[in-house]
């Protein structure tokens, strides 16, 4: 049976009962650090938010409340048990950390001395595709941290080496309870751990709580047993290990390391609360269309009246009689459903108000708004969180990297403090078509398409196709592409200066994909007669040569021959008449 639970599950699982109050078993390891004190239940409330965990049956009567008066316990009991969900808080939380990371690949990192992440050889290259250990990526690692900061706001990260291999482990705030510090940073930490006991499947398993402690010499694990008398003690568990790092000041580090939000306030926490909020409106909500739906039917009737109507309902009438004097028409009656109405409402608002609450900018952008609009949206509000984002991912990434070279190269320091990250600080949406034809108009020009090899374009037809829910043909999806380029290609034939059995072949071509016969032979005769005409046309004005031209007219004899003529300045010039022939005009 569900019921309210005064402490979430981190409690009995690494903290141990009752320590959180302030009594522990008066060892040294059940001290908390005060910051650990303040915040840890508000960790743990918005894991469970963003998780869903608040669904849980253990978990449920944590942060679905029984209403103090007028709810039984069955009613609550039903409630619970019908209860639907929804995580508004990590829908969000998701989406931002999507946001910074859609510009990771334009990120300027650099991995020095541990190698290239593409040589799978390499120290980058085995992180890159292996970083804790559990097949997790690199990259996929900070995209977890991002979530992280947005949960619980700050966040440890761990350098480990295992048989020479270094890992990056994230450890939740929830599970590091005490440290220290001093001037030149933290000089320990203390981590709980549930260890599983067991020796194997034919036995039963037992969670153990155990610590890690942090210096900056080495690392040990601590568990508290108790002897005969009933006296905790702590005892070491297993051999110590020993490591030595340092900061770029040449100042002892530890191989763990607190990241934060560069934020004065605690995001995920009050907006956690929210979601639960609404979660218990949802339900109230939902209850009432519930009982809505189970209608109760008042009698208006004498004690024999009500036992005979009952008797009739109890048989599974679906029709009741009625007094005729009462009322006079036949009607049905159903609940009303004003207080429905109005429950929606208020709880549309709520989620509105959450989702603009969740960096007003952002809730604004997820509607439907042109590139433009959403960019200035951006810039005005979820950037300047998603600027915070980015400074904490890059502050962890880079403690990381350099705690990796010194763990992967100790003796060398010429290898240190080489690597480094610096994510970009562009969070605009990429709008691909607007880019795409920006490019193409710069390059190509208004009307010249993009060139693309025939099974490119092949290839981008099939995706139209598909777009438009037309099922693609490969063989009629080639044809159709060659028809196009064959047309596209169509003015470019009559410019060419080719022979005309080459013109010939490739107008037989082009008509057979179009489904035309063209006889060959008729073809070139056509190919070869134009071909003619051509060189026809761009002769000089003048006969063709080997034509002989007119006679010269004898001269009049009554006309005197001059005795010192000048040659005559005339002109004289053929051309072709109307019937393929030539005429002689003379001017002066």
């Amino acid at each position: 049976m569900a019921t309210r639970s005064d402490t979430p599950y981190y409690q009995s699982l690494y903290v141990g009962g009752g320590i959180a109050s302030g009594s522990n078993d008066g060892t040294w390891l059940g001290y908390r650090h005060p910051d650990w004190q303040k915040n840890w239940l508000k960790w743990v409330y918005a894991r469970d938010v963003y998780t869903g965990e608040v669904c849980d049956p253990g978990k449920i009567g944590s942060y679905l409340i029984r209403k103090g008066t007028g709810e039984t316990l069955a009613a609550y009991f039903e409630r619970l048990a019908l209860a639907d969900f929804t995580s508004h808080f990590g829908v969000c939380a998701d989406a931002l950390a999507g946001m910074l990371f859609h510009t990771e690949d334009d990120a300027n990192r650099t991995f020095g001395a541990l190698g290239d992440k593409e040589d799978a050889s390499s120290v980058a290259g085995a992180l890159w595709r292996n970083a804790n250990g559990k097949n997790t990526g690199y990259a996929t690692i900070w995209k977890q941290l991002g979530i992280e900061f947005v949960i619980t706001h700050c966040h440890w990260v761990t350098v480990d080496v295992v048989h020479g291999s270094p890992s990056i482990i994230l450890v939740e705030p929830e599970r590091v309870v005490d440290w220290t510090e001093d001037e030149h940073g933290l000089a320990e930490v203390k981590v709980c751990e549930a260890a599983q006991v067991r020796r194997g499947v034919m036995s039963e398993p037992e969670v153990v709580e155990q610590y890690v402690v942090y210096t900056r010499e080495g690392w040990q694990r601590y568990r508290s047993v108790q002897d005969k008398g009933g006296k905790a003690t702590v005892v070491a568990v297993g051999e110590p290990g020993f490591y030595r790092y340092e900061d770029a000041a040449g100042h002892p580090s530890l191989p763990i390391f607190r990241v934060e939000l560069p934020l004065k306030r605690n995001l995920g926490y009050p907006l956690a609360k929210k979601n639960v909020a609404i979660f218990n409106k949802e339900s109230e909500r939902d209850f009432q269309l519930r009982n809505g739906a189970f209608a109760k039917l008042f009698l208006a009737a004498d004690d024999e009246m009500y036992k005979k109507l009952s008797k009739q309902m109890a048989d599974g009438w679906f029709t009741i009689q009625e007094d005729p004097t009462i009322s006079k028409s036949h009607r049905f009656d159903a609940p009303p459903t004003a207080s429905v109405e109005t429950a929606s409402k208020v709880l549309d608002q709520k989620v509105e108000h959450f989702w603009r609450t969740f960096f007003r900018e952002y809730a604004d952008s997820a509607q439907e708004k042109t590139a433009t609009e959403v960019r200035q949206d951006v810039s005005s509000g979820v950037g300047a969180f998603l600027q915070m984002l980015r400074a904490g991912l890059d502050d962890a990434e880079n403690q990381t990297l350099w705690r990796l070279e010194q763990a992967v190269h100790p003796n060398d320091r010429s290898k240190w403090f080489q690597a480094k990250v610096e994510r970009d600080d562009n969070f605009q949406p990429l709008n691909i078509d607007e880019e795409i034809e920006r490019l193409r108009l710069r390059y190509l020009g208004q009307t010249t398409p993009v060139p693309a090899s025939r099974a490119a374009l092949k290839e981008v037809v099939r995706q139209i196709l598909v777009w438009d829910g037309i099922a693609p043909n490969d063989k009629e999806l080639d044809a159709a592409v060659d028809n196009h380029i064959l047309l596209q290609t169509k003015e470019l034939f009559a410019e060419l200066p080719l022979p005309p059995a080459t013109k010939a072949q490739l107008t037989v071509a082009w008509a057979s994909r179009l489904g035309v016969q063209v006889d060959v032979a008729e073809a070139q005769r056509i190919a070869e007669s134009e071909q003619q005409s051509k060189e026809l046309l761009t002769q000089p004005f003048g006969l063709p040569p080997g034509e002989p031209g007119p006679e010269k007219p004898e001269p009049t004899p009554s006309a005197p021959e001059p005795t010192k003529a000048e040659p005559s300045r005339g002109t004289t010039r053929i051309k072709r008449d109307g019937e393929g022939g030539y005429v002689v005009e003379r001017g002066s």
